[in-house]
Parts: structure tokens; C-alpha cells; sequence
């Protein structure tokens, strides 16, 4: 992955220097369930990091197909990308794109949270203030109004997964402005009302996960 040689003369040395930050950040990341990032070096045309390479498809893939997990049990896919993700906010990592294209699962079931902080710093060059940053269906109210974030942004967008998942459907499934609204304002329909199956403990979860606040 290469840094965006777009930035002007007077923006190159500052993106360089948060994207070393960022590949260092992310680079210090030691987990079986994390993108592994090799290394970091640069040239003179851009800056670039060698990653792991992950066989298998995203995340965003089966649930384009389709996939429903079993509910007998927490699926593994999740379970292995929240551990991902109590690891890297132990170690002061915060992701800020969770989403399911960023959760590789490989041909035998293993899940791998990529792209730790490296979209953010690849969309730098034209970030003005007050912009917002991320994937909205999958943002936290702080990301839309442009607050700070911090690892109880990354929680938000797991539980995002983590409802779509077991739902077969994400909470606040609106466009523009009306996504934002629901995002901002409206509580979450209990993910029991979509699959009865799941407990209300799950329901309690999800609410604590997704609460504005």
C-alpha cells in the first residue's frame, strides 16, 4: 500500500510523517487476528507499506451472499475480530474504519482486521476541517459530527458488524442525510426484533455498544 502522492509541496511533509506514524502504529500489532504490517520504507515519488497477504474474501463478501451464521453460539468470525480489536485498544490503536471490508476471513474460517488507520491518513490530502471520515453505515455519531474518536468508536462499528451479522441487516439501513439522522437521534431496533432467536442479553449488548453517548 502506497501513501497518495496527490498532497501538495506544502501538505507532503505532514501526511508523510502521520502516515510513518500510522504504519509504526499499526506495525507494532502482534495478533493472529491482525493484518501483520512487514514493513515500512519510502522513495522518491511515495511512501510505502509491505502487509501480509491474506488468502480468502471479506466479510463484506459473504454478507453480500447472503451468509447467516449459526446462532447456537457467538460465530467465530466476530469473536476473533473483537479480540482484534481489545488487543490493538490495549496497546492505544484505535482503528477508526471498522466495517466488514476491512475483516478478511481466510478459506479456513480465520478473520483478520486490515487496514489499521491507513484509510484515514490515505484520504488526508483532502481532509478539510470538520470533514467526516469513514463509512457511514458504519460510523459513530462522534465521526458524523465530527468529534474525536477513540477506542469506544471502534466498539460502535463492531457492533454494527456484529448486529448485520446476526440480523442478516444493519440497524439504520437509511441514505444521506436520513442515515445520519437515524445515526444521530434514533435507538436501534433490539436485534431481537429480526431474529427471536437471539437472547435478550444479546439485545442489552448491542444497546450498550451502539448507545449515542
Amino acid at each position: 500500500m502506497r501513501a497518495s502522492s496527490v498532497a501538495s509541496s506544502e501538505e507532503a511533509p505532514r501526511i508523510l510523517e502521520r502516515f510513518k506514524s500510522e504504519a509504526q502504529a499499526a506495525g507494532s500489532l502482534h495478533h493472529p487476528n491482525v493484518v501483520a504490517i512487514y514493513e515500512y520504507g519510502e522513495d522518491n515519488d511515495s511512501a510505502w507499506i509491505a502487509m501480509e497477504l491474506v488468502e480468502g474474501r471479506t466479510l463484506r463478501d459473504h454478507l453480500l451472499e447472503g451468509w447467516r451464521p449459526d446462532l447456537s453460539q457467538l460465530p467465530s468470525v466476530l469473536e476473533q475480530m473483537l479480540e482484534a480489536l481489545d488487543y490493538s485498544h490495549g496497546r492505544g490503536v484505535v482503528h477508526r474504519d471498522v466495517k466488514p471490508g476491512n475483516v478478511l476471513v481466510s478459506g479456513m474460517g480465520d478473520a483478520k482486521i486490515g487496514d489499521f488507520g491507513i484509510a484515514r491518513i490515505e484520504r488526508s490530502h483532502v481532509t478539510q476541517a470538520g470533514e467526516v471520515l469513514g463509512t457511514p453505515f458504519y460510523m459513530a455519531p462522534e465521526q458524523f459530527e465530527g468529534h474525536g474518536v477513540d477506542e469506544r468508536t471502534d466498539i460502535y462499528s463492531a457492533g454494527i458488524i456484529v448486529y448485520e451479522v446476526l440480523c442478516g441487516r444493519r440497524p439504520f439501513d437509511g441514505q444521506g442525510g436520513n442515515l445520519m439522522r437515524q445515526i444521530l437521534l434514533e435507538p436501534p431496533p433490539p436485534a431481537s426484533t429480526f431474529e427471536p432467536r437471539l437472547p435478550v442479553t444479546i439485545d442489552m449488548v448491542l444497546a450498550r455498544a451502539l448507545a449515542k453517548k
